[in-house]
């Protein structure tokens, strides 16, 4: 049998031209070396755990997951194959299913920080941040060093409402990175600092590692709800017959909103900062142009002009709004109309939360706005998501007009 006449040299010999192909984005040639393995030694755990990995590069989910699986079951205790299945089954959006390989995992290597760290994120991603405390503060145990897993504490802390834990913690976390702009938004969100900013390559990061599940598990998970609130006000408000010649989704995210607007417009443009959500949307065969960009920076540097601009839980992630209307009365045509959803603060202005985004006080938006140019058409409050503890969040709708001037 072939099998016979193929050395454990040369077996190496083809995983490690394997891995060598795989590192130089050959996945091709990666794949071609590995079945040529398993051709010569059917029950080669590393070829199926290499073909695995290449199956979760290329978007073969479901694939790679079953290979996973198969091979647990031949090798139950093959830790760095179950902490690979682990990882992709909860970034399918399998959430229990990955806690559960954590936990096991735990048993198995109970001094891994990581694994710790990434069973408490199953936790979280279900809304159970209670649980996940403990679990992240051994992670914490296990490497005071890492700032990741020293910013999720933190952050974990606070969303349980220990804040005095989480400055604590947050203070660890800056003398590990002083100049991370995570762990200064985090500190000056503890402390109700209405100038601090999140960071945009920290937000856009968070959106693209979870842009292909968002749809399917975690916007259901948080009630997301912002888009049917604004769908029901603008189906109140516009004529079913409108046409708007060009229409702005302003941070389109994976195109929820687009779907309802694309049968009022002529042209609809959508617009993100995440370059995942954006690939979800380009899927979905719904806009006419699609740009990866800031929304105040596409404003200020557009030329085009939009009948109407609608953002749908995307303002969330600006303070000041001031720049943000200046800039949309330029874009905007004389008549149109902004419609979108803020999340509600009853302070004054506007405030930075735990959760990277800002509370807006629906009287200073109105102020803002008017002060830029747009009036107010009509203006509702609703409840618009789940926060991470599952309590709901209160928002505020708003449909502004471009004055005449």
């Amino acid at each position: 049998m072939a099998s016979d006449q193929t050395t454990d040299a040369e077996i190496e010999a083809r995983l490690r031209s394997a891995v060598e192909a795989f590192k130089a984005g050959n996945v091709t040639e990666a794949r071609a070396a590995c079945e040529a393995v398993l051709q010569r030694r059917p029950d080669n755990i590393q070829a199926h755990t290499n073909l695995a990995i290449l199956d979760r590069r290329e978007g073969r989910l479901a694939e790679a997951a079953a290979r996973f699986e198969a091979l647990l079951q031949r090798r139950p205790d093959d830790t760095a194959a179950r902490r690979a299945y682990a990882g992709l089954i909860l970034d399918m959006g399998r959430f229990d299913e990955a806690e559960a390989e954590y936990r096991r995992l735990a048993e198995l290597t109970p001094d891994d920080p990581v694994v710790f760290s990434q069973l408490a994120v199953t936790l979280c991603y279900q809304l159970r941040p209670e649980e996940a405390l403990p679990i992240r503060r051994r992670a914490s145990e296990l490497a005071p060093d890492d700032l990741g897993i020293a910013f999720a504490h933190a952050h974990n802390l606070a969303l349980v409402g220990d804040i005095d834990g989480a400055r604590r913690v947050v203070d660890r976390a800056k003398a590990l990175a002083p100049d991370n702009a995570a762990v200064r938004y985090l500190e000056g969100a503890l402390a109700a600092r209405p100038e601090v900013v999140p960071p945009p390559a920290f937000l856009a990061g968070t959106y693209n590692s979870v842009a292909r599940i968002y749809d399917t598990a975690v916007a259901p998970k948080l009630q997301n709800t912002a888009n049917e609130h604004l769908f029901a006000l603008f189906d109140r408000e516009f004529d079913p017959a409108s046409r708007f010649a060009h229409v702005l989704d302003l941070g389109c995210g994976t195109g929820a909103m687009g779907a309802h607007l694309r049968s009022y417009a002529d042209r609809l443009t959508g617009v993100d900062f995440s370059t995942g959500m954006i690939r979800i949307a380009e899927q979905k065969g719904i806009y006419d142009a699609l740009v990866v960009d800031d929304i105040v920076r596409y404003l200020a540097q557009s030329e085009d002009q939009f009948d109407l601009i609608v953002s749908s839980d995307a303002l969330i992630h600006l303070g000041d709004m001031a720049e943000l209307f200046q800039h949309i009365v330029l874009r905007t045509t004389q008549g149109g109309c902004v419609l979108f959803s803020t999340e509600h603060g009853d302070c004054g202005t506007y405030a930075p939360t735990i959760h990277f985004r800002f509370q807006h006080d629906p009287d200073y938006v109105e102020r803002t706005a008017y002060a830029g140019g747009l009036i107010v058409l009509a203006r509702e409050q609703a409840v618009v998501r789940v926060d991470e503890r599952g309590m709901p969040t209160r928002g505020d709708l708003f449909l502004l007009q471009k004055m005449d001037f």
